[in-house]
């Protein structure tokens, strides 16, 4: 009975309408302030883009350093955690990742060339949750150098992909 009921827990904790994405008790899709974001995570906050109030700093992933650009909405909605941390670790960060969130929903791999030919190995863990919540993370980022670990919600990602286009129609 007793290993009936842990697999029970399990399986309702890594349910994905069951997960919390949180980066440091900051969560992606819910409201925060930018006292909150400051305290819990040490950063600095600033105005930007149509009011949204934009962080930046370094924090720390899995104890490994990182820099972090979070995005919260003018209604308080965190609407993205985006950090960038060394390659190098990645395996360790992941394991990590699947600790506290559970088996990833999708898992891609795919090699990656550079300009002088050569091959690397990428991998990609995909957490999804509820109401278009996800969570990202790329064993290479922008670079070969930078690993990505992004918490997103659709918005965002709409956002970041300028995927408009009827919009787009119009600035032509």
């Amino acid at each position: 009975m007793h290993n009936a009921l842990l697999l029970a827990l399990t399986v309702v904790a890594y349910a994905p309408e069951a997960l919390a994405f949180d980066f440091k008790g900051v969560r992606v899709g819910a409201k925060s302030t930018v006292a909150e974001v400051q305290e819990r995570l040490g950063i600095s906050c600033g105005v930007g883009y149509a009011d949204k109030q934009v962080c930046n700093g370094h924090v720390t992933v899995a104890d490994e350093p990182a820099t972090i650009n979070l995005l919260l909405a003018p209604s308080g909605l965190v609407q993205r955690i985006s950090l960038q941390l060394s390659s190098e670790p990645f395996e360790q960060v992941a394991a990590a990742l699947v600790q506290k969130l559970g088996p990833p929903t999708h898992v891609s791999q795919g090699t990656l060339q550079n300009r002088f030919g050569a091959k690397f190995r990428q991998i990609e863990y995909v957490w999804i949750g509820k109401g278009g919540i996800r969570v990202d993370y790329r064993k290479y980022g922008s670079s070969l150098d930078h690993s990505q670990l992004y918490y997103s919600t659709r918005e965002d990602r709409e956002l970041q992909s300028g995927d408009k286009p009827a919009k787009r129609a119009k600035d032509l």
